[in-house]
């Protein structure tokens, strides 16, 4: 019966051993594991580091240089400031009784002017080239105006209204000849009426502007939505005329002002009539198609 008791202690002793045993392995081999791993991603420093020693030599040199700069300063002569005084003469010495300085060897080698030379006359002063004159452009010819005789004037009776200016030949026609109260197209007397102003335009070659005018009453249909609508179709409409006529169309342009260029005053039945108009402006320029 006692053996029993000694056989289990020895078993419960090699199992601890053997525990024991195989802790120790394990530790071991978590101890290689670690050390493998450490040695592959750390390389080992084999390179011996430079030694410092140049640094101090630097800062020796350095030292010398700021020392050498200091010494230099202090010996070199800084000149007197701006509000110093120029250095007294000692008393008793007199400067014109000290002896003439060397001549230096280059000095008295030089030649001397003759004094002649100082006596000559100055030299002529030198010509001045100037670029020649440019010819001046002739004035431009005076502008001739046509007469009312070349411009066939009488023909035109009294429908038009004909004012003759600096540079200018206007000719105005109340819009009662021309149209109808509201509308732009031509009526049967604005025909004919276009068709003497066409014969006058053609016998010269200036420029005309078609100025279509009206007054400040407003215009609200379904052709005009305003009086600038209403001038401009006006405007255009003598033009097409004057073209169908035989004017030629590249002297031609037509323009509406509406009410912005009255004659007389819009507060009167009579002032409102006269600045419904339509006017012709020949503009008189002196150029090679202008008439002698």
């Amino acid at each position: 019966m006692s053996s029993n008791p000694t056989r289990a202690s020895w078993i419960d002793i090699a199992i601890r051993r053997k525990a024991e045993e195989e802790e120790r392995q394990r530790r071991e081999r978590t101890k290689t594991v670690r050390r493998n791993r450490y040695e592959r991603w750390h390389v080992p420093e084999t390179l011996d580091r430079e030694p410092d020693n140049w640094l101090m030599t630097y800062l020796d040199l350095i030292t010398l240089l700021l020392a050498l700069f200091v010494v230099m300063l202090a010996l070199t002569r800084i000149g007197p400031g701006p509000g110093a005084k120029p250095p007294q003469v000692a008393a008793g010495v007199s400067l014109a009784k000290l002896p003439p300085g060397p001549v230096e060897p280059w000095a008295a080698d030089l030649p001397r002017i003759p004094e002649e030379w100082s006596r000559l006359p100055d030299p002529p002063p030198a010509p001045v080239a100037t670029a020649p004159a440019e010819p001046l452009e002739p004035p431009a010819a005076p502008i001739k105006m046509p007469t009312a005789a070349e411009l066939g004037l009488a023909d035109l009776g009294k429908s038009v209204d004909v004012q003759i200016n600096r540079q200018t030949v206007s000719f105005r026609i109340s819009n009662e000849l021309l149209f109808t109260s509201g509308q732009a197209t031509l009526s049967k007397e604005g025909g004919p009426l276009i068709k003497k102003l066409a014969d006058v335009i053609n016998r010269s070659k200036y420029p005309v502007s078609v100025e279509g005018h009206s007054d400040n009453v407003p215009i609200l249909t379904r052709q005009f939505a305003s009086n600038w609508d209403l001038s401009t179709s006006r405007a255009t409409s003598v033009l097409r005329e004057l073209v169908h006529d035989g004017v030629d169309g590249q002297r031609l342009r037509a323009v509406g002002y509406a009410d912005t260029k009255p004659l007389e005053s819009n507060d009167t039945q009579a002032g409102r009539a006269a600045n419904r108009r339509v006017e012709l402006i020949m503009r008189i320029m002196p150029d090679k198609n202008a008439p002698d």
